[in-house]
């Protein structure tokens, strides 16, 4: 079965642009990446993804994306499919991606409307070797999500996107 692998990067949408990039290079030790587009793009140096977070400028303050890997572009299609047929809203089919990367994916919401890409080739860049106290982001590995229905949201994941429950820590989140 075709599944997501990973968390390629979270696009962050803020009112306090400055204050967010200071935020992910001076906290979090990432790295910024050269862009044109009037968005900040932030590097792990341990990763190969081009950007593990990317900021925009916004009056409101939320999540914009949530990007996903997957294996292959048949991967990327059978999940755009199960995606469709199964209560996600689609943004776009897949297609050849023109953000920095590139790649091939889709978009999509998920049906408690939250805002997901899932995507293959995407280029990779240059990764460093990381020193197990370093104190930096190797990747971004996890994610924290709310739902009004976290129960049925998880076993979505776990059926469409084949997700896997690796813990639990009640029935509040």
């Amino acid at each position: 079965m075709s599944r997501v692998t990973e968390i390629r990067y979270v696009g962050y949408a803020t009112p306090d642009f400055e204050a967010e990039r200071a935020f992910y290079v001076d906290q979090w030790g990432l790295e910024p990446v050269p862009s044109s587009d009037g968005m900040a793009y932030f590097k792990a140096k341990g990763a190969p993804e081009h950007h593990v977070v990317r900021l925009r400028k916004d009056p409101a303050k939320r999540v914009d994306v949530i990007a996903l890997a997957a294996d292959r572009r048949t991967d990327v299609d059978a999940l755009h499919d199960r995606v469709a047929a199964n209560g996600g809203k689609v943004v776009h089919a897949p297609q050849e991606l023109t953000s920095p990367g590139g790649g091939y994916g889709f978009r999509f919401f998920s049906p408690d409307g939250l805002p997901f890409e899932i995507s293959s080739d995407v280029a990779s860049g240059p990764t460093a070797s990381i020193a197990r106290w370093d104190g930096v982001p190797v990747k971004i590995s996890h994610i924290v999500m709310h739902s009004p229905d976290h129960k049925a949201l998880t076993q979505w994941f776990i059926d469409v996107l084949g997700f896997r429950l690796s813990d639990w820590i009640g029935d509040f989140m």
